[in-house]
């Protein structure tokens, strides 16, 4: 299980189009079984959608190192988060 804590990417599912599926970063709040867990999303101001706190609340969500909607991976599954990338 990823320890809580953790640095993460939470993948948009929302928003304005232009924003869909990018990353946002955000902390692992709270481990679940099967690569589930409980995050703190940090948004990008009104830039991402004007009904979107800047801080959210994201409960249960998936890891997808696929960079699914909706989703949280670890910053090294980020191809630009590498330094071979």
């Amino acid at each position: 299980m990823t320890p809580i804590g953790t640095m993460v990417h939470y993948v948009l599912p929302d928003g304005p189009e232009r924003v869909h599926g990018q990353c946002r970063p955000g902390i692992l709040v709270h481990p679940l079984p099967h690569d589930f867990a409980t995050l703190v999303v940090f948004r990008n101001g009104p830039m991402d959608g004007a009904d979107h706190p800047v801080v959210e609340w994201i409960a249960t969500t998936e890891h997808s190192p696929r960079h699914e909607f909706g989703t949280w991976h670890l910053l090294d599954e980020c191809a630009h988060e590498r330094a071979d990338a």
